[in-house]
């Protein structure tokens, strides 16, 4: 009896823990992966890391646009799961920005 109670509480407790994590899992902007030879690219691309479980591509692509800035369209580059971002969101996509 008291086993099946310690699993409970072990279940609501992550539950609960996991339910005030939904701010902390929005996709954000963060610095690209490097351009390789062609240093000039780093100014026209975005870095967003992101957790692929609870995040969709629209709103990843969301984040990436409104991170370029106005006029600017944002296209995938490449996307790398390194430890480049935290480890709850340790994918990594990189855009390019572009003018319309």
């Amino acid at each position: 009896m008291r086993v099946i109670f310690q699993r409970h509480l072990c279940a609501a407790l992550l539950a609960a823990l996991l339910s005030g994590c939904g701010a902390e899992l929005q996709p954000f902007e963060s610095v690209p992966r490097l351009p390789g030879r062609d240093p000039a690219l780093a100014a026209d691309r975005v870095g967003i890391c992101y957790n692929a479980l609870f995040t969709t591509p629209e709103a990843v692509l969301k984040t990436a646009t409104s991170s370029c800035g106005p006029g600017q369209v944002a296209t995938l580059e490449k996307q790398d799961i390194r430890f480049a971002c935290p480890f709850l969101l340790p994918v990594r996509a990189t855009f390019n920005c572009s003018g319309d």
